[in-house]
């Protein structure tokens, strides 16, 4: 049941990441949650050297840089891409 929660918490963070890359405003408050839970989403199996955990901690970074750098629509659908991926191989 878990694994379904963190697979539709991880659509909805590729969903979040389709629209930075449409440039929709999203409320820098949610953003930033979404990063932290990310992090904390990854990083107890972070040492084990999981696929999985090492895309979230990738997202999450990317998603900071995003915010300070901005970075191109292309490389925000590749992470969203990933991400979605991950949730919907989750839900299966």
């Amino acid at each position: 049941m878990l694994v379904k929660i963190l697979g539709i918490f991880d659509l909805f963070v590729a969903l979040i990441l389709f629209l930075l890359a449409l440039e929709v405003g999203i409320p820098l408050v949610l953003i930033l949650i979404i990063i932290i839970l990310l992090a904390v989403k990854s990083l107890p199996f972070i040492l084990s050297f999981d696929i999985a955990s090492i895309i979230d901690l990738f997202v999450a970074i990317f998603i900071l840089i995003n915010l300070i750098f901005g970075l191109p629509t292309i490389l925000l659908i590749i992470a969203a891409l990933a991400i979605g991926q991950k949730g919907v191989f989750s839900l299966l």
